[in-house]
């Protein structure tokens, strides 16, 4: 059986392996290496190259990283031949990241760069609720919400664009950066941001998976007609997220209490929200003839990195600040939804007494149209009876009725009350008037 010879992509070292092997792990580094594509494969060093990649390492110290501004990120192991800059963003990117900062490391002779980005946090939303709900607040980031995509596809499309070439995936490895090694410290700044979205949106999910890991992928590729190198590698965070406690939760979702043997961003069951992105994102692209020292440089870089206490004091600071603007915006929003209710029961007690009114209007009209046909039908009786009876009612000015005979063309009172009835013509008015007679009209 064949054995060939590759090299470690983290330390450089040399690693036997036999030709059906497709993993293997570093004698030197202890660092798992996958072999199943052959660019892992790399040929020995010639020896015109051997005296530039067995110089002597430039010494290297813990250096500061400024801003032009002057806001300290943190400091890094870099050796003296690197130019170092770095960049600071106190904006909120997404969500959860309210600052952003980077560390960057060219070496003189521009053969090798380095770099170091801060956190990044995404959401991919899956409860319409939810999303209903941050879209109410103005404070609420909108940016951020996208939808999941798997690790390894992340951290390949984050290196073809900063390597700006493209790039071919030759090795991966578990990375060894301080999160790497303490996973449990990766889980509970997890738990962290999880706790810290549910108090900014009143609402604590529940985490039914995670996935905290840390992975570097060594890529291949050509920069101005030269063989390039390129290292990424990021410690990465994410969960799947239920809001267990808001009854419409289930509404979006299938419900399924099995999530054995589910991977992170595939559960089959109900997911209210994934939350997914980098602690840390590590960047060094090389020439292929400076490898060895650029791997020996960027595993340096990587392990001394200690962002500054500050960075962390104004992401604090930041957080009460939105938590203060988003809390006044709830007692705002309840204030006028208080107004609201009252202005409501205000208008429903206003067209209450609209519809009682208008009922009791309908209620009088009604009993006046009822009255109005009685005294008809009271006035057409009294006239069938008069005419049955041969006599014609008169009221005199007592309110009394009193009949008289229908051969009566005339009818008077005097001042007695009595009532006479006097055929032919009417009386001359003078007569009346000497008689104290007063003329009765039907």
């Amino acid at each position: 059986m064949a054995v060939e010879t590759y090299y470690c992509p983290f330390c450089g070292g040399e690693i036997q392996i036999e030709d059906n092997m497709t993993i293997s792990r570093c004698p030197h580094c202890g660092q798992t290496v996958g072999m199943d594509e052959p660019e892992v494969k790399n040929e020995p060093v010639k020896e015109e190259t051997a005296p530039q990649q067995q110089a002597a390492p430039v010494q290297g110290r813990n250096r500061q990283f400024v801003t032009s501004e002057g806001v300290v990120v943190g400091t890094a192991y870099v050796p003296d031949d690197y130019e170092i800059t770095s960049e600071y963003e106190a904006l909120w990117r997404s969500e959860m990241v309210p600052i952003y900062y980077t560390m960057k490391a060219t070496r003189n002779d521009h053969r090798i760069f380095m770099s170091m980005y801060s956190k990044e946090m995404f959401n991919d939303m899956k409860s319409m609720m939810i999303k209903g709900m941050l879209n109410l607040s103005d404070a609420h980031v909108k940016n951020g919400y996208q939808k999941f995509i798997e690790p390894d596809a992340y951290l390949i499309q984050e290196a073809n664009k900063i390597a700006g070439v493209p790039l071919k995936v030759t090795a991966k490895a578990k990375l060894p950066s301080p999160l790497g090694r303490n996973p449990e410290v990766a889980r509970r700044l997890l738990d962290n941001d999880i706790y810290n979205f549910g108090v900014l949106i009143e609402v604590q999910p529940e985490k039914i998976s995670e996935c905290v890991d840390s992975v570097v992928y060594r890529f291949s590729g050509q920069l101005n007609g030269k063989d390039v190198v390129v290292f990424t590698g990021m410690d990465y965070q994410g969960a799947e997220l239920v809001y267990s406690k808001l009854a419409f939760s289930g509404l979006f979702a299938k419900k399924n209490n099995t999530r054995q043997g589910q991977s992170f961003g595939h559960s089959a069951g109900r997911v209210d929200h994934i939350m997914y992105g980098p602690q840390n994102l590590y960047f060094c692209m090389c020439y292929a003839d400076a490898e060895q020292e650029a791997q020996r440089d960027f595993l340096n870089f990587i392990n001394s990195i200690n962002p500054d206490p500050s960075l962390k004091d104004r992401e604090n600071a930041m957080f009460r600040r939105k938590f203060e603007i988003i809390s006044a915006q709830i007692a705002r929003n309840n204030a006028i939804a208080n107004r609201n209710r009252i202005n409501a029961q205000i208008n429903q007690q206003r067209l209450n007494q609209t519809l009682q009114n208008n009922a009791n209007a309908m209620s009088d009209m009604i009993m006046d149209s009822w009255n109005q046909k009685m005294a008809s039908d009271s006035r057409i009786s009294q006239a069938r009876s008069e005419a049955t009876m041969g006599v014609n009612t008169y009221t005199n000015s007592y309110g009394q009725n009193v009949d008289v005979s229908v051969v009566a063309d005339h009818v008077y009172q005097n001042r007695y009350g009595d009532v006479y009835g006097v055929s032919g013509n009417e009386l001359d008015q003078d007569v009346l008037n000497r008689l104290d007679w007063t003329k009765l009209d039907r």
